[in-house]
């Protein structure tokens, strides 16, 4: 199955996958609240971390999802400050034997000339999203590029890992996007065909007819 056909970069996953994937968004966080873009690394990575209702979020429902579940072997997360708390608090409780691993291709998806200023930008983004893959209005990161390197990135862990569950914290677009692409929608349906991602919620990953059961 190709992901997305218009998207030739994107190169074909092997099915069945050899691991399980479950993602987790990261708690709210001091940009959730100011309702302020903060997507590039120089904002995301020293800045705006989670809020004491984000910590709260996360401890909540990490606790939630291993009440119900084995702990996950690995565990990998975007390196912003507000992914990176809430991976850690996922490790302290167990969730990849401790161990955060980075993976830069969780970072939020980059949106260009909107960075730093009002959240209100993401309505028109997501608008032209369904409609063109491709599109950098604004200097917008294209879902075809979140995509990109989203799948980039399983391929590299498919490579890594086998017979693991594996936890990738980030951001709701990118994350999002990588679940509509895996699926076999278009990516660009990220925010109207699925459901909102809320804050510090673990979300199972779906391969074609391939379920990840966490």
């Amino acid at each position: 199955m190709y992901i997305q056909q218009q998207v030739s970069e994107i190169t074909r996953l092997e099915s069945p996958l050899r691991n399980q994937y479950v993602t987790l968004r990261h708690g709210e966080s001091a940009a959730n609240v100011a309702r302020v873009v903060a997507s590039s690394p120089a904002l995301g990575v020293p800045k705006f971390g989670l809020t004491s209702q984000g910590i709260a979020q996360v401890q909540t429902s990490v606790r939630n999802y291993l009440t119900n579940n084995p702990a996950p072997e690995v565990l990998y997360s975007s390196d912003f400050s507000r992914a990176r708390h809430t991976a850690d608090i996922a490790a302290q409780a167990g969730i990849g034997g401790g161990l955060v691993r980075p993976a830069y291709e969780l970072r939020e998806r980059h949106f260009g000339e909107h960075d730093g200023g009002s959240a209100d930008c993401y309505t028109e983004v997501w608008k032209r999203d369904a409609d063109d893959i491709h599109h950098k209005w604004g200097d917008v990161e294209s879902v075809a590029d979140v995509a990109i390197r989203m799948l980039a990135l399983i391929k590299r862990l498919e490579e890594q890992h086998e017979n693991c569950t594996i936890v990738l914290v980030g951001h709701a677009d990118p994350l999002k996007i990588a679940h509509a692409a895996l699926q076999g929608m278009s990516p660009g349906a990220h925010h109207c065909a699925l459901p909102l991602m809320g804050n510090a919620e673990f979300w199972p990953m779906s391969y074609g007819d391939e379920q990840a059961h966490a």
